[in-house]
């Protein structure tokens, strides 16, 4: 038998999920904070990591050579609940050590489910993805759930769950219906679950 804890699923150009409830980190690999998978609480069945923040700014979490199509559009979420005083959470996707797109939201103490859109640069064919925490207090603690990417032409955020509702929507003029982004490049949006 394959032990996916050590040998996780190989990684799909059209998209994936990571819930870490194996538990593993699922090919992903811990940084700059203290990690651990945990069943405290979650956004997606069972597992979440949780973290234990620092006041700088820290990658906690990043994972490389996640394909991708070049030139085509994606849609990245992830679901985060944070204690008061870890600021901000955020991911940056990167390729060839230069930045595609690099997004912060203001950390809430429930769950909130993140998301940002992309266009992959022509030459690109695989990026590393990184999952940051801003400055904020030394010791809280925070928990990071369901990262999802998915090939999505709409360049809308894409696999957003009925059971959530608009926060605020940023960037480039989008609308609070969801209407398309002016921009090819990104747009950010940040819905929290109805609790």
């Amino acid at each position: 038998a394959i032990d996916k804890a050590k040998n996780p699923p190989k990684l799909k150009e059209e998209g994936w999920r990571a819930s870490f409830d194996l538990p593993s980190f699922q090919g992903w690999n811990i940084r700059d904070l203290k990690g651990e998978c945990t069943q405290e609480t979650a956004s997606f069945d069972l597992y979440s990591v949780k973290f234990t923040t620092r006041t700088d700014k820290s990658i906690a979490l990043w994972r490389r050579d996640v394909p991708v199509t070049a030139g085509a559009k994606y849609s990245l979420s992830f679901d985060v609940k944070a204690m008061d005083g870890v600021g901000t959470v955020g991911f940056r996707v990167a390729s060839g050590g230069k930045t595609i797109i690099s997004k912060y939201f203001r950390a809430k103490d429930s769950w909130c489910k993140y998301g940002i859109d992309f266009t992959v640069p022509e030459n690109v064919n695989n990026v590393t993805l990184y999952f940051v925490v801003g400055e904020g207090k030394s010791g809280k603690t925070l928990y990071l759930d369901n990262i999802q990417l998915r090939r999505n032409e709409s360049g809308v955020i894409a696999n957003v769950q009925s059971d959530t509702k608009d926060v605020s929507i940023a960037d480039c003029g989008a609308k609070s219906d969801g209407t398309k982004c002016t921009s090819a490049i990104s747009v950010a949006v940040e819905r929290c679950i109805a609790s």
